[in-house]
């Protein structure tokens, strides 16, 4: 008579097999069906060169992450510039009339739960085009991409630092995550086409010496200028009027001032002089020079002297040599700050318990904050605090630090979470919101802050707590 093998020991052994039929099988399937993937996607992305640069003459694959063996048969110098680590592969495109784009297959860093795969048309300086063609992000992030795809066009282009904040408002509370890593792919292959596309715009050496916080509301300036070509020279004081601002490359940045300090006036028997002093009435003094009592929103110069010229912004002009001259000047003053002053950080005692601290965080717009607090005579709790201004979003990081509630959370963990925060470092009663609770610094991935709004609640708590370290510290 046979012995019977133990259940004990049949059943592990049945289900190890399937397990290792089905894991083989699964392998087998991948095996096969990698390539058909690879190809599919690799078909997606030559498909949206061809909408991206319709009638294009030719594309050439100048750089693939995954494969050495691409090289780029015409690199502008001997030692090309390294590929961002993001840049999957990248494709060099030649339009009907002999110009060069570039295509870039890319991938985002996380956003809410996950990172995309994006296909980016890149001409002349501005982002022309958009796709997303693959990514782990969740479904709120991809549509919120897809509504920036659909935007995107030659007459409707994304320029570097372009505020996308009023994208990532409309879209829903995770795809607030999505877009600003959107945005950085974006900048980042915007970066990259000076390393793979020689530039025939004219250039000038920017210098600014000097950048002075005044109050709260202006930043002071001196900037000069002198371009390669016979652009007009100049040095001067410029008064930014910096009250709301988060990001210089907010729209609600003004031009409040422009005192010059040296200058070439001498163009066209002083016509140059016209458009300095704002008297001429062409195009280009009548919308970008600022004279007194006339203001100028800083972002009009975040774009290249080679896309105004091509808008036909000097083209009425009697002194354009003049006139890009201090277009280049403001331009370099605009891409100094973005690149170097990224951050602002005031901290000031107002009063005699009073106190205010304005501060912005390099790559957490939604996180800066202006906001006065009040403490009581023995430094011992807050009795009262102000919002002056967020960066956060309506409905989310305004409505916690502003009005206390979570009405604009869809989730109900985050309103739970959210809850906690306002009861913990808002809420002021009795003698008022111990001092000692802002007493140890935190990351936004604190669970204490972790709240639907995040970055809000990370710069608020971030300015409290530097406003107890610098009463701590015997101001």
């Amino acid at each position: 008579m046979k012995k019977k093998i133990s259940n004990y020991i049949l059943f592990p052994v049945l289900l190890g097999s399937v397990c290792i039929v089905c894991s083989a099988s699964l392998a087998a399937v991948n095996y096969l069906a990698a390539p058909y993937i690879e190809n599919n996607k690799t078909r997606k992305i030559t498909n949206k060169i061809g909408k991206f640069f319709k009638d294009n003459k030719n594309y050439t694959l100048i750089y693939d992450r995954n494969d050495k063996d691409v090289v780029d048969p015409n690199p502008i110098s001997s030692t090309p510039a390294e590929f961002n680590s993001q840049i999957i592969r990248c494709f060099r495109v030649t339009t009907s009339d002999d110009k060069l784009g570039l295509v870039y297959h890319m991938e985002t860093t996380t956003g809410y739960s996950g990172n995309l795969e994006l296909v980016v048309g890149v001409f002349e300086s501005a982002v022309i085009g958009l796709a997303q063609v693959g990514g782990s992000e969740d479904g709120l992030g991809v549509n919120a991409i897809n509504k920036l795809a659909d935007k995107l066009g030659w007459d409707s282009s994304y320029l570097p630092g372009d505020d996308l904040k009023d994208l990532a408002i409309s879209a829903g509370a995770s795809a607030k995550l999505t877009v600003p890593v959107v945005q950085a792919a974006l900048d980042i292959a915007l970066a990259d086409e000076k390393n793979r596309i020689k530039s025939s715009e004219v250039t000038s050496t920017v210098e600014v010496s000097s950048v002075t916080e005044v109050g709260f509301d202006e930043v002071k300036c001196v900037v000069s200028s002198v371009s390669e070509a016979n652009y007009a020279s100049m040095k001067a004081e410029v008064v930014l009027d910096v009250k709301g601002m988060f990001s210089y490359s907010s729209t609600s940045i003004k031009i409040k001032s422009v005192t010059l300090l040296e200058k070439d006036d001498t163009e066209n028997s002083g016509e140059g002089k016209k458009v300095l002093d704002g008297t001429a009435t062409d195009k280009f003094t009548t919308s970008s020079v600022v004279t007194a009592g006339k203001t100028v929103t800083f972002k009009n110069f975040s774009g290249s002297l080679e896309a105004e010229v091509k808008k036909g912004t000097f083209e009425d002009c009697a002194a354009p040599n003049t006139a890009r001259g201090y277009f280049l000047m403001l331009n370099g003053l605009y891409n100094h700050l973005k690149a170097n002053q990224a951050t602002i950080n005031i901290l000031e005692k107002t009063g005699e318990n009073e106190y205010r601290i304005k501060k912005t965080f390099d790559g957490l717009g939604f996180a800066s904050i202006d906001l006065s607090a009040t403490v009581d005579s023995t430094s011992t709790y807050f009795t009262k605090i102000v919002i002056n201004g967020i960066g956060g979003t309506p409905a989310y990081g305004s409505d916690i630090l502003i009005d206390g509630t979570t009405n604009g959370l869809d989730s109900s963990i985050n309103k739970d979470q959210a809850n906690k925060f306002i009861e913990n470092f808002i809420k002021i009663s009795g003698s008022g919101l111990p001092i000692s609770k802002f007493e140890n610094p935190k990351e936004t991935t604190d669970n204490e802050l972790v709240t639907g709004a995040t970055q809000s609640t990370y710069g608020y708590y971030t300015a409290l707590h530097e406003i107890v370290m610098f009463i701590k510290g015997g101001n």
